[in-house]
């Protein structure tokens, strides 16, 4: 039997796994904003420079990028990988002053497809709120495929507190090409918007106070699909540090270091069956936030098949010492007048959505014996709690729910619960149908913001 190991040959189900209580404090977590994990493009071009942006969400006194090659393509069987992946990375803070990483005491390391490895903690202070920025020079056999993670442009100085020499506040960015020279400790990486790259999937670093790591679970929703480039996810605002910030940067203002799993076209059925390398680091997170659902209903999945797979994702991060959060399913409609009204709104999947939300907003009820689910209003059954902003439905039952918290998130967009219409009284919150705008992840994100407000080790 094959095992996933980590740059160390060490087996990743073999590490113990820290609690909350003990992670956060002088080990490394997720200290930075990362959202590096969804495939956006491939090159067959056997060279590759990256530059990209952070910001520490405490004072940090190490910093190790973790750089996964392949992600959810290699999850999802893609070919045309390349067999592999050389990488060389650097540390550049402040602006101009660049430090070189090692990988097991190496200046490069050689990644296979489905490969993640964690780079040597490098010492050195960088306070919170900073900017810094990994540069990676990546290289490849001339056969096979690229597969780029981040496109450039998502990040500028505009409405942000940082400063920066680059053209137009430019602060990411990258180059593929034919034995490009190696930028990785000195050279202009371009930073022209619209490229893709490869960079980090995950900056993990280590703090002397304890805090909060967070992985984002779920699909292009999650992700922010119909804002790159604008205000982020739903999930981005909700742990943005301003709560209100409407920049294109609000990732980089975060709260909490986080890493995303998400990625468009994806569904808790998928997640299960193949999660090893996104799942790699939950041991070094201590909170999941995510929803999961529109793409499983899609696929033909009823209510009772994605509350099962729900569970079971949750009883994941449980064993891996997370509080998980999930929030309620938003709905999913076509128009005839680009969802200017409601008259002209059609439901989609309303049936199975409502009833996963009704259970979710009963705490998602698990029979006490079997943890597996029961029907809404169900007597006796194990209870998560459920939060509506600030209020909160306290968790019940016999024993522990593996879901810390189900909370609302539907609502923000509804027209009314459980309609399955976008609202209109704001404006278009849409422009497929199933994606929010920019507009609407900013109310989906401050519905969230009360959530993760409560959140604690």
């Amino acid at each position: 039997m094959a095992y996933m190991k980590d740059s160390k040959g060490r087996r990743l189900d073999a590490f113990e796994v820290a609690d909350a209580s003990t992670l956060r404090a002088g080990t490394l977590a997720p200290i930075a904003g990362s959202n590096q994990w969804a495939s956006v493009g491939a090159s067959t071009g056997n060279s590759h420079n990256s530059i990209q942006p952070y910001s520490a969400a405490e004072d940090m006194t190490h910093v190790a990028p973790v750089y996964a090659f392949g992600g959810f393509a290699q999850e999802h069987g893609a070919s045309g990988i390349a067999a592999s992946c050389t990488v060389r990375a650097a540390v550049e803070y402040p602006e101009g002053t660049v430090r070189t990483l090692f990988f097991n005491g190496q200046r490069s390391i050689t990644l296979e497809p489905g490969a993640v490895a964690t780079a040597d903690p490098l010492a050195f202070d960088i306070p919170k709120g900073a900017l810094f920025f990994i540069r990676t020079y990546a290289t490849k056999p001339t056969a096979g495929n690229f597969i780029f993670n981040h496109q450039s442009g998502t990040f500028t100085t505009s409405g942000t507190s940082f400063t920066t020499s680059r053209a137009g506040g430019a602060l990411d960015g990258g180059e593929t090409g034919t034995d490009l020279t190696d930028k990785s400790l000195t050279g202009a990486i371009p930073t022209t918007a619209g490229i893709p790259t490869f960079v980090p999937w995950a900056v993990l670093g280590q703090s002397a106070v304890q805090r909060i790591a967070v992985i984002l679970q779920g699909d292009s929703i999650t992700r922010g699909q119909g804002s790159f480039g604008n205000v982020g996810s739903w999930a981005h605002q909700a742990l943005n540090i301003t709560e209100a910030n409407s920049t294109r940067s609000t990732k980089l203002l975060t709260k909490y270091g986080w890493i995303s799993s998400a990625t468009s076209g994806d569904t808790a059925q998928n997640t299960l069956a193949i999660h090893g390398m996104r799942f790699a680091l939950l041991r070094r997170c201590s909170h999941a936030l995510g929803m999961f659902g529109t793409n499983d209903l899609g696929a033909g999945r009823s209510s009772a098949q994605i509350m099962a797979d729900l569970t079971a994702i949750w009883k994941i991060n449980k064993a891996c010492k997370l509080k998980s959060y999930y929030g309620t399913i938003i709905p999913q409609s076509t128009s005839t007048d680009a969802w200017a009204t409601l008259a002209n709104q059609t439901p989609a999947q309303q049936t199975p959505r409502t009833a996963i939300n009704t259970w979710l907003r009963d705490g998602a009820p698990l029979d006490p014996v079997t943890l597996l689910p029961v029907a809404a209003g169900t007597s006796g059954a194990v209870r998560a709690a459920y939060m509506d902003g600030s209020t909160v439905t306290a968790a019940s039952g016999p024993s522990e729910h593996p879901l810390t918290a189900a909370f609302e998130l539907a609502d923000a967009v509804e027209s009314a619960r459980n309609s399955g219409l976008w609202r209109v009284d704001q404006g278009a919150m849409t422009t497929d149908g199933t994606h929010p705008n920019p507009a609407a992840y900013k109310l989906m994100g401050a519905k969230a913001a009360p959530v993760v407000a409560t959140w604690s080790l």
